[in-house]
């Protein structure tokens, strides 16, 4: 912010493991400190724009008017509206749109895709083949040991959006292992498998597929260039996204440089190599720019023009 004695006062809702609509409010101060002011179980009211104003209104009485010279929140509507009554109430105050969730939309849009749908789902089954098979687990994990840094597979997890592209970049880093895993480890986790599915059919549960079916799609997988090219494609367009929320980590970070990261984002996707569906270039940029459509473009456009760093590269000294 110019004035630098100002606080930012950010808030969020959840529901608890209880059923309970909490809300957080935090102040955020000039040298990033964050501060809980209170934590609020509004389970029994409604959550419309006039009573989530009252509530950050509470806030802002409390600590002072005078020390506020934003508000930020994610993009739900009666947030965003709430964001406005104070905004219009304090003219000082202005309404910021977070924009980690803003590029989380766009990247649950592009991994909502059928192309990246599949190329992620492939990707959880090699990493699901290689953690339940102990010889083929061990296999991968000696040669991680031994001929590359960086960890092994990671697994997918559908409420923490990074882990798409965490799970995409750790199958595009063991690719040449993957590729080194002996034939013989893949047959020996047919047999072991046949062995464990016998007595589940002897149950009477119902497989989806068999063993050797398992066995060949994995060794296919990661035998396919064409199925790399598109695991590259979908993580290269998660890794603006995965920046935004590390670079978040930073005391140092601005608006500035998140929104360096929103165009970083559309340049990847105007760049995307052919991949096997033609289709999901094209589809990915619609969702960009209907996204981009939503977003309030001016406070972090102008925060980047007044940058420092970005602003002297375009200037011309007279």
């Amino acid at each position: 912010m110019l004035i630098s004695n100002y606080y930012l006062i950010g808030f969020d809702g959840w529901t608890s493991p209880l059923g309970q609509s909490l809300y957080a409010f935090v102040i955020m101060t000039p040298d990033r400190k964050e501060i809980i002011h209170c934590i609020k179980d509004l389970s029994a009211n409604s959550h419309t724009a006039n009573f989530l104003a009252d509530q950050l209104n509470e806030v802002i009485t409390d600590v002072g008017e005078e020390n506020f010279a934003a508000v930020v929140s994610d993009h739900a509507s009666a947030c965003a509206a709430a964001k406005k009554i104070i905004s219009a109430r304090y003219e000082h105050i202005l309404p910021i749109r977070c924009i980690a969730h803003h590029v989380n939309l766009v990247s649950t849009d592009i991994c909502k895709t059928s192309f990246a749908k599949d190329v992620i789902s492939k990707c959880q089954k090699i990493v699901k083949y290689f953690k339940q098979s102990h010889q083929a687990g061990e296999e991968l994990r000696s040669k991680i040991t031994n001929e590359i840094k960086g960890g092994g597979l990671k697994t997918y997890v559908v409420t923490r959006w990074t882990t798409a592209w965490d799970c995409t970049n750790s199958i595009l880093r063991l690719e040449q292992v993957f590729k080194n895993v002996r034939e013989d480890v893949f047959a020996l986790y047919i047999l072991c498998t046949f062995i464990y599915y016998f007595f589940l059919i002897n149950n009477d549960q119902i497989l989806d597929e068999t063993p050797e079916k398992l066995s060949t799609d994995i060794s296919a997988l990661i035998r396919s260039r064409s199925f790399f090219t598109d695991v590259e494609a979908v993580n290269t367009l998660l890794g603006p996204a995965k920046s935004v929320v590390k670079s978040l980590e930073f005391k140092t970070t601005t608006l500035a440089d998140c929104f360096v990261e929103l165009i970083k984002l559309s340049q990847k996707i105007k760049s995307v190599p052919p991949v096997s569906d033609y289709e999901f270039k094209y589809q990915c940029i619609e969702l960009f720019n209907k996204r981009w459509q939503e977003f309030d473009i001016q406070l972090y456009l102008l925060a980047y023009l007044l940058h420092p760093h970005y602003r002297g590269k375009y200037f011309i000294k007279t």
